[in-house]
């Protein structure tokens, strides 16, 4: 079997990097879980790490997305030099509370371009 642990590792490595990070103000992580996929999305041979995260907040799109743009939260060693991170309304998730004001967002950071490494998954 290829050696998915390297991937699965630099990819839990960014989710903590981005749980230790503080959250923009009148936010709030809705937990520590997060879905992470690996692939070629580009391109064939080079991985990408796609680690979405749920958030509650009363800030806007646009303010979250800048927050965490700015926040010089570090990829992975061997891809790009930086990560990227898309942010929309989710719809609300079952069993937590929200604030009057706050909604639920989903934060998803991609780190790029990272070698194949023999990972079928991004071949």
């Amino acid at each position: 079997m290829a050696p998915v642990w390297i991937h699965d590792h630099q990819m839990a490595g960014v989710a903590d990097r981005f749980l230790d990070h503080p959250p923009p103000p009148k936010t709030s992580i809705s937990g520590t879980d997060y879905h992470g996929s690996v692939g070629a999305y580009d391109m064939k041979d080079m991985c990408t790490f796609r680690l979405r995260f749920d958030l509650s907040t009363t800030l806007s799109l646009d303010e979250i997305a800048r927050y965490y743009r700015a926040a010089g939260i570090r990829p992975s060693e061997g891809g790009n030099d930086s990560l990227e991170f898309m942010v929309w309304e989710s719809p609300h998730l079952p069993g937590y509370r929200y604030g009057a004001d706050d909604r639920p967002v989903i934060v998803e950071i991609q780190d790029r371009d990272h070698g194949s490494f023999w990972d079928l998954r991004c071949m």
